[in-house]
């Protein structure tokens, strides 16, 4: 297994749980858009929000999905899902399965004005290739 995000603290907290729950993860500090490991499968979390260093991240993440995975799953805010729904089509791709979560996020960036804000989102299975049945 492989790990990477752009951001080498969270990078440091994922090897300190890796380490703590004795699983063999090699983690990479790398932006998505240099990825280019081909795999099986992908599980991604694009950035939320529309803060300008996050803007189009759901597009550049689930195009660089396409480029190196037959099988994404991915969580999106769920007043998203319309407009991914579209760009996956687009791409070529399917929607085996998705499913609403409420995920909370706690206080931790600058802009947060609450101690935690819970969040519609969905997840996604997306299929980039048509080999994948639906369950």
């Amino acid at each position: 297994m492989i790990g990477i995000d752009v951001d080498r603290d969270m990078i440091l907290v994922a090897i300190k749980f890796a380490q703590k729950n004795s699983l063999e993860i090699e983690f990479i500090v790398q932006d998505v858009k240099d990825v280019e490991i081909k795999c099986d499968t992908i599980l991604m979390n694009p950035p939320f929000g529309s803060q300008k260093s996050n803007q189009k991240a759901d597009r550049k993440f689930i195009e660089k999905g396409f480029e190196i995975s037959q099988m994404i799953y991915s969580l999106h805010l769920k007043k998203t899902i319309p407009f991914i729904e579209k760009m996956i089509s687009s791409l070529d791709g399917d929607i085996v399965y998705q499913k609403d979560y409420v995920f909370p996020i706690k206080w931790m960036f600058s802009f947060h004005d609450k101690e935690i804000v819970n969040y519609d989102v969905t997840l996604l299975k997306i299929d980039t290739d048509g080999t994948v049945k639906q369950f």
